[in-house]
């Protein structure tokens, strides 16, 4: 037959446990709640006191008792010892049914006869244990669904930051390289106006020395050149045939002069299609490869 040890003989065992390297030092009464979880009930230092196992488990069953007077039903509870440590190192279950001791199987034996009482007390039993499980279950699947989208907010979190500073960083790059490509396409600009300006000049040099010498510095042919070139840059050739027609260019002379203006303008336009089919060093940062906008304004 099975034998059932009371409380107050486990406490008088703890007391006396000699294979601790320490005396027992403290107790303590810890009571289990239905779906996980302690609450400490009460706990006394052993040190320096004398204490005997009778009035130990007296005091302690009493502790119990009223704390499970009000929660009716089958309550468990554990007896820990410590032995000059944190932690304890030696303990004892023991259950409260219908606040009262459960000692050797008495209260189950009584209550649950083979009668009509008994099987309401066994069936009241088999329900108190089968929500306590449920309840441990749904307790512990919802710890692990708060757990889990726990982690699933903090990675999107974590994400939607990364996400943020690598588009911010391409976008400063994106800025600082169309900055670059204005900056320079200005300064290529700047440099051709330059360039067109001073052949400009160049080219009114030769008629210039010509008639302030009074002598053919320059071959004429190269100075009447460079002077046509001048105005084909200045003067329209539509300019030039309203000045025929109001008389300020005798007839004589404006078709000579048209014919040199107009090989002067297809010289130019030959000029700009050529430089045309050149690419640039650094092409318009509004345009993609496509030709179209990139999208940044």
């Amino acid at each position: 037959m099975r034998k059932f040890k009371t409380l107050e003989d486990w406490i008088r065992e703890a007391l006396a446990d000699s294979d601790k390297e320490k005396p027992c030092s403290a107790m303590a009464c810890i009571y289990h709640k239905m779906g996980g979880g302690t609450k400490e009930v009460h706990s006394i230092k052993i040190a320096g006191k004398t204490w005997n196992g009778k009035d130990l488990a007296a005091l302690f069953q009493g502790k119990a008792e009223m704390f499970a007077q009000d929660l009716g039903g089958i309550q468990s509870f554990e007896m820990q010892a410590f032995y000059g440590e944190s932690e304890p190192q030696a303990s004892h279950p023991f259950k409260i049914i219908d606040g009262e001791v459960s000692i050797g199987g008495a209260n189950r034996v009584v209550r649950e006869t083979p009668d009509g009482a008994g099987i309401v007390a066994q069936s009241m039993r088999h329900t108190e244990k089968a929500m306590e499980l449920m309840c441990t279950m749904v307790q512990q699947t919802s710890v692990m669904a708060a757990q889990r989208e726990a982690r699933w907010y903090a990675r999107e979190e974590e994400l939607q930051t990364e996400v943020t500073e690598s588009y911010k960083i391409i976008r400063e790059m994106l800025m600082e390289k169309v900055g670059a490509d204005h900056e320079m396409r200005m300064k290529e600009m700047e440099f051709a106006r330059k360039a067109a300006t001073q052949k400009e000049l160049l080219g009114m040099v030769p008629p210039l020395l010509n008639q302030i010498s009074g002598k053919e510095v320059f071959p004429q042919a190269t100075s009447d050149t460079a002077l046509l070139d001048a105005i084909a840059e200045k003067v329209k050739p539509e300019f030039l045939e309203q000045l025929g027609m109001t008389g300020v260019i005798p007839p004589a002379l404006m078709g000579p002069l048209s014919m040199r203006l107009t090989e002067a303008l297809k010289r130019k336009e030959a000029e700009r299609v050529a430089l045309a089919k050149v690419p640039p060093s650094h092409p318009d940062p509004s345009q993609d490869a496509q030709g179209g906008t990139n999208g940044l304004s």
